[in-house]
């Protein structure tokens, strides 16, 4: 059964269907703002590391309804995305610490809320219950807050790459 990886980047995981539009290490080259081609219940499992962000809202429902259609009943979709609610929070609380651990080292409070917005070609970026409205309304269900590298599903433990920044990661699942 197929497994995709979505925007894969820089990370090449073994086993599964790497798709980035730009990366030399992709098995695919595919613009995921057009749809995924694959046939209705032909893939298991689909995980996404910090790419959804850098898509519009509207591209990212449309995503997130393909890869419904595509999972097998009982697939699972996992994705990796800046936390919006930590992001604010650090904001309010002028908490620039989280920040200056992983080199990334904002002058202000206000550098570091706009950086987010901006700086890395972000276009949405979401919090816990907007994520869980947009599971909901592709038709996900038993929609999971889950830790960094850690999963109930073995496909996903361990395997976020990038170091750990208060990410919001959720996994939802086709019933």
């Amino acid at each position: 059964m197929k497994k995709l990886h979505l925007g894969c980047g820089t990370n090449y995981i073994k086993g599964w269907i790497n798709i980035d539009l730009d990366s030399k290490l992709a098995d695919k080259k595919l613009d995921l703002t057009k749809g995924l081609p694959y046939s209705e219940g032909s893939v298991s499992h689909i995980y996404s590391e910090h790419f959804i962000e850098h898509v519009s809202y509207t591209d990212f429902k449309k995503l997130l309804f393909d890869c419904y259609r595509v999972l097998i009943k009982g697939g699972v979709v996992r994705f990796s995305t800046p936390n919006l609610k930590w992001i604010v929070d650090c904001y309010i609380t002028n908490n620039l610490e989280g920040c200056k651990e992983h080199a990334w080292c904002p002058e202000t409070a206000c550098k570091m809320i706009n950086d987010n917005f901006s700086k890395w070609g972000h276009k949405y970026i979401y919090d816990r219950e907007e994520l869980t409205i947009c599971f909901l309304e592709a038709g996900f269900s038993d929609i999971k807050l889950c830790e960094w590298k850690q999963s109930e599903h073995a496909e996903f433990f361990n395997i976020e790459s990038r170091f750990y920044h208060h990410d919001l990661i959720m996994e939802g699942t086709k019933r």
